[in-house]
């Protein structure tokens, strides 16, 4: 016959594989205890290990004292009563104390029993051994059973440390108290390529408060990547209701690893536990570039896009876009057509990006028609970069190119790829021994711009590109070349233009200047400096920045930027840009794209930039 300590360690055995075999919240049915008067009824809710501990939770009736006990006798814990209104509702107790729980330091797996007894009654108890699950419970029962034991356990723990982040996302939800006014979940949008969601919403957390966002996958996301700004609103609020008025309490956070349409709440700490703030499912964001900062730009109409917001938020949605767009593009088939007869050694190739808009081409074909040097020396390449364009310029251009007289190169590549790419796209096709880069709403004043543009590049060799002075419609100046000067109400530096509004007589250039940058509405460079640069930079938002960006690569080649008063065009301003959203859209595009920008070039960003670049007259020979 087995003795009583081969028995013992057989029980604990079979324990330990129970254990294994059950699952993280396995309950155990209520048993009866006791006999007549002290009959009563004891279960086990929760029996789990976590980060060190053993819990052990559930309730008892009948006014039986339980503990729990190693299995060989030697070791004894008494238990943390606690009240348990369920119960009682359940059973008609008077006394809601009937539940209890055990909090053990060190793996009690295999050698723990569950011991009760009457006080009236104490050799008539019982024992029963324990199963301790290795894994934390999911059932919210299990949670529940451990009562204000979860609350204390949560705060003796670091805040968003792999326990705490499990206790946290168990912790029952309670009411908030009548007079607390801690925040709301707004809106939340997710990006499917990056795996970043932005919320926003309001907080004004209380004295001790803490709050965090929980997906509906279980996981925890402290309130980081955060920017505050002003709600005129709370703040309102707040003051009306007596409590303290906060005026950053509006907020836009970062979250990673958030999936379109999952659901996420923010949830709150205080002093009587915990409460949801607000609970949304995650909108989808668009992979198209336009619908996504358009969508991100309504998403928080509290606040404008700030350069700090952009650069904390939006751009780590948006990057990851544009840069899925490059690897899109990069795959797309081209195509190349030509309709009419071009020259066979062109001295310069005019590119036009054609987007959204191409009511223009009319104007511009009518305003080169008469200019025997451009068709004699230039050829013209329209690059298609709008889908809903092609169907109708299908049918039209070769049309187009015999009614005016003016023939063409035309290329569609397949897809949107923004002003950059749709200018590198032209240049792979031009022949050019110079490449003219000009926009659709650009129309030349008189005959032989494009090679004075093109002399200017061949008289100094060390002049990067040249730019001509572009007039609004009213014949005011609109580019007279480019400074950079800082904008402190912004938070960035911008793209000054000298001049503008003033009449043409008042330009204080009357030949070549040398300047910090020119627009890219029309702007020439040798072929040979545009290879050597790369090119046009298309890591930009749709558009805007790219022609200084180009500029201040040529310069960091060695190469110097011109412009030239004597050439004369007129430019309608951004028409293509008008339709691209409203003006909080494109105010997002523009900070956007300046941050980029001025990350790109940090070292012309000094303090004295635009000092160190201001123009300076050069004749040309």
């Amino acid at each position: 016959m087995p003795s009583l300590t081969a028995l013992r360690q057989a029980s604990a055995l079979l324990r330990r594989g129970c254990a294994r075999l059950l699952p993280a919240d396995a309950q155990h049915a209520p048993r009866p205890i006791g006999r007549g008067r002290h009959a009563g009824k004891l279960r086990v809710d929760a029996a789990f290990r976590l980060d060190g501990r053993t819990l052990v939770a559930g309730w008892c009736s009948g006014g039986h004292e339980v503990v729990l006990r190693s299995a060989d006798g030697s070791t004894r814990w008494t238990p943390r009563r606690v009240v348990r209104p369920d119960i009682a509702r359940r059973l008609g107790l008077r006394d809601p104390a009937v539940g209890f729980v055990f909090v053990l330091e060190g793996d009690h797996r295999a050698d723990l029993e569950l011991a009760w007894a009457h006080p009236r009654r104490p050799r008539r108890g019982g024992a029963q051994g324990l199963a301790i699950a290795l894994d934390a419970p999911t059932a919210p029962r299990a949670w529940r059973a451990l009562g204000p034991v979860h609350l204390d356990m949560l705060r003796a723990n670091a805040p968003f440390t792999p326990t705490w982040n499990t206790l946290a996302r168990h912790l029952p939800e309670v009411p908030p108290p009548d007079d607390a006014c801690f925040g709301h979940l707004e809106r939340a949008l997710a990006c499917p390529v990056s795996g970043r969601a932005l919320a926003i919403g309001w907080t004004a957390p209380e004295r001790g408060a803490l709050l965090w966002f929980e997906s509906d996958d279980g996981r925890v996301h402290p309130l980081a990547h955060l920017h505050q700004h002003f709600r005129a609103d709370v703040f309102a609020h707040m003051r009306q209701r007596g409590c303290g008025a906060r005026p950053e309490a509006g907020f836009g956070a970062l979250l990673e690893d958030i999936a379109p349409g999952q659901g996420l709440r923010l949830r709150v700490l205080h002093d009587a536990g915990a409460t949801t703030l607000g609970e949304r499912r995650c909108e989808r964001l668009s992979h198209d570039l336009v619908d996504a900062a358009n969508a991100l730009a309504a998403l928080d109409p509290s606040t404008e896009p700030a350069f700090d917001r952009v650069a904390r938020l939006e751009a780590e949605l948006l990057g990851p876009l544009i840069a899925q767009r490059r690897r899109e593009v990069a795959r797309m088939p081209v195509q190349c057509f030509v309709a009419g007869e071009l020259p066979s050694s062109p001295l310069a190739s005019v590119i036009v990006p054609l987007y959204a808009r191409r009511d223009f081409v009319d104007h511009q074909l009518l305003s080169l028609r008469s200019d025997t040097a451009f068709l004699r020396h230039c050829e013209l390449v329209y690059v298609l970069d709008d889908p809903r364009l092609l169907p109708a310029w299908k049918e039209d251009a070769a049309a187009l190119a015999q009614s005016w007289g003016v023939p063409m190169r035309w290329v569609w590549g397949g897809v949107t790829r923004g002003f950059a790419g749709a200018c590198n796209l032209g240049a792979a096709f031009a022949r050019g021994r110079h490449l003219v880069f000009m926009n659709s709403d650009v129309f030349p004043i008189a005959p032989g711009w494009a090679e004075r543009l093109c002399a200017a590049l061949d008289a100094d060799p060390t002049l990067g590109a040249v730019g001509p002075r572009l007039l609004n419609a009213d014949g005011s100046i609109q580019h007279a070349g480019i400074e950079f000067r800082h904008r402190p109400d912004l938070g960035h530096w911008v793209q000054h233009l000298p001049g503008a509004g003033l009449a043409p007589e008042f330009d204080r250039h009357r030949q070549l200047t040398h300047v910090a940058a020119v627009s890219g509405a029309c702007l020439a460079l040798r072929r040979a400096d545009y290879d050597a640069v790369g090119g046009w930079d298309d890591g930009y938002l749709v558009g805007g920045y790219e022609d200084t960006d180009l500029c201040l690569k040529l310069q960091a080649l060695g190469r110097t930027i011109g412009y030239l008063p004597q050439v004369e065009l007129t430019h309608l301003v951004e028409q293509s840009m008008r339709t691209l959203g409203d003006a909080r859209a494109r105010q997002l595009i523009s900070t956007y794209n300046a941050m980029r920008h001025q990350q790109r070039w940090p070292s012309w960003f000094a303090a004295d930039a635009h000092r160190r670049d201001r123009p300076t007259d050069v004749r040309v020979a």
